[in-house]
Parts: structure tokens; sequence; C-alpha cells
């Protein structure tokens, strides 16, 4: 039984492809970058990053990625934006879901 499962590794690599390759293929299929997405796409990171600020856990570089996809925007640099902007709403939704943890899991450390 094990063998069999051993021998179909290899044409299942082989069909999936390997990990390397799954994101290049993404980038592939998206949709080209513009204006409007990188607006929808800033409007979310802000959005995301005034709830971490909220919270009290929003990271130092939320803001700066912020402030460089909106220059990279200016400058119509639309793929750079989208990129910064969605890096910027990924450390601001990082932040939430650490302060939630962290909400519960400061009792675990707490010396008795």
């Amino acid at each position: 039984m094990t063998s069999r499962i051993f021998l179909l590794l290899p044409a299942l690599f082989l069909l999936c492809g390997t990990p390397r390759m799954i994101p290049a293929m993404e980038a592939a299929t998206e949709a080209p970058a513009n204006a409007q997405t990188v607006a929808h796409e800033l409007d979310l990171a802000e959005a995301s990053r005034h709830e971490a600020e909220e919270a009290g856990a929003e990271w130092l570089k939320t803001g700066s990625l912020i402030e460089e996809a909106k220059q990279a925007a200016e400058n119509e640099d639309w793929q750079q934006a989208l990129a910064l902007s969605r890096q910027a709403r990924q450390q601001a939704e990082l932040a939430l879901a650490q302060a939630e943890r962290e909400s519960v899991a400061w009792r675990a450390r707490v010396v008795r």
C-alpha cells in the first residue's frame, strides 16, 4: 500500500505542478491593474488599517506602505501601487488577528 503512494506522488506533482509554479500561474491569469482597482484596494487597506488602529494593534509599517502605494498611484505605476496596497491590507489584517489572539493568550503567560 505504501509503495503505491510513493509511486503516485511523482505523477501528482507533474499534474499539479510544483508549489513554486502556483503563484506565477495566478499572476498570469490576474487582470492588469488600473486606477479603479488600485483605488478600491487602497480603500480596503485604509479601512483595515483604521480597524487595526482602533484595536490598538496597528503595525508600524502599514501606514508607510499605504503612503508608498498612494505615491505609486500618483505616478501611475498601477502594478506597484496594487502590490503595496495589498501588502498593507494584509499587514493590517494580520495585526488584527494578532490582537485577537493576544486578547486571550496573555492569560497563559501570567505567573500565578
